[in-house]
């Protein structure tokens, strides 16, 4: 019923896909920043030409139905990265690096998103005073994490009219590489107010302007969000970390995958990463039976690098210690969902 509901609002469209293999996302990690003697250094852990190395090692694995997204592809890498630029660095990835990247992927059959947060910022990356959304009573909206643990600990929320130009700037930037798919994270799950002086916005206000600048970009793009709001359901068309358990906010007798059967028929949706406690037998079953597909994030080198960033949440991505894993668990859900794809 609440898919028909959707489907009259214009909110879904069911699609018919070929039959066949279902399509495993692959998300990496590929730098950022940890405290150095002066400022921040990038910390590199995948390089673009690690990434193209490693989608050929999972095809010649025997998956053929893969897409990528990219995390820290700039300079500053995941953190500190600006949200409207393309600063290519030479160790991460130059830009004939990353379009040689885009372009064998495609050639391959291969889809790879660049990813980019459009509304968590840092003032290492940009200046709260002109950039960051305020709060009704007049102070910027601040997150404080641990400082013993992170590099960067306070973060804010964008105004969302940044937000929306950042998006823009930078999805017109990546057609240069011959980018056709982004990751875009923040707008499509966090919406905000800004109580500005200047031109303040209303949640209501922030929605709308999301939905136009998404809905223009993904008339270039095809988009992939994390578990985005349903306002953004016409423009999405990868549901990223679908949400797999009960959310403990009411208490039942069981969990349904009832956000997975309204979509399942408008869109790819993703479990959890595969890893992070979601990789036992039960989860395998719990894929099949909710209907998503296996989802990884990855590095080429060791995660232990990351120990210093913001990023040491990622405590175990290395690929050569997963290639098998992947390609099991792949199978597993595949030999089942492979059969009733758009049932």
């Amino acid at each position: 019923t609440y898919r028909t509901f959707l489907e009259e609002k214009g909110q879904l469209q069911l699609t018919k896909s070929d039959q066949g293999a279902i399509p495993l996302r692959l998300d990496f990690i590929m730098a950022d920043v940890k405290k150095s003697i002066l400022g921040f250094e990038d910390v590199v852990v995948t390089t673009a030409n690690d990434v193209k190395a490693i989608l050929e090692d999972v095809q010649e694995n025997g998956i053929k139905n893969i897409n990528a997204g990219l995390y820290g592809w700039q300079k500053g890498g995941l953190s500190t990265g600006k949200p409207w630029k393309t600063e290519w660095s030479n160790a991460i990835g130059s830009k004939k690096d990353f379009t040689t990247l885009v372009t064998k992927a495609s050639d391959e059959g291969i889809s790879v998103a660049m990813a980019q947060n459009y509304v968590w910022i840092n003032e290492e990356q940009v200046k709260f005073t002109s950039n960051a959304a305020k709060h009704m009573n007049g102070w910027y909206n601040r997150y404080y994490v641990d400082p013993d643990q992170f590099p960067i600990n306070v973060y804010s929320y964008a105004k969302p009219a940044k937000s929306a130009k950042w998006l823009s700037e930078q999805a017109e930037r990546l057609e240069s590489i011959g980018l056709k798919e982004l990751t875009v994270e923040g707008m499509t799950n966090i919406l905000i107010s800004d109580n500005a002086t200047k031109d303040p916005m209303t949640v209501t206000d922030t929605m709308k302007l999301f939905q136009e600048t998404v809905g223009k970009v993904s008339d270039q793009y095809k988009i992939s969000a994390s578990n985005h709001n349903a306002y953004m359901l016409p423009y999405v068309d990868r549901y990223l970390k679908a949400p797999v358990y009960a959310s403990q906010f009411i208490i039942e007798t069981d969990t349904v995958p009832f956000l997975q059967m309204v979509l399942s028929s408008d869109m790819e949706v993703y479990g959890p990463y595969s890893k992070f406690s979601f990789y036992t037998q039960g989860d395998i079953l719990r894929m099949i039976d909710y209907n998503v597909f296996p989802s990884f994030v990855l590095t080429k080198e060791s995660s232990h690098y990351l120990s210093d960033t913001n990023a040491s949440e990622f405590y175990s991505t290395e690929y050569a210690l997963y290639d098998q894993t992947i390609k099991e668990i792949y199978d597993k859900v595949n030999q089942a969902l492979n059969q009733v794809q758009q049932a």
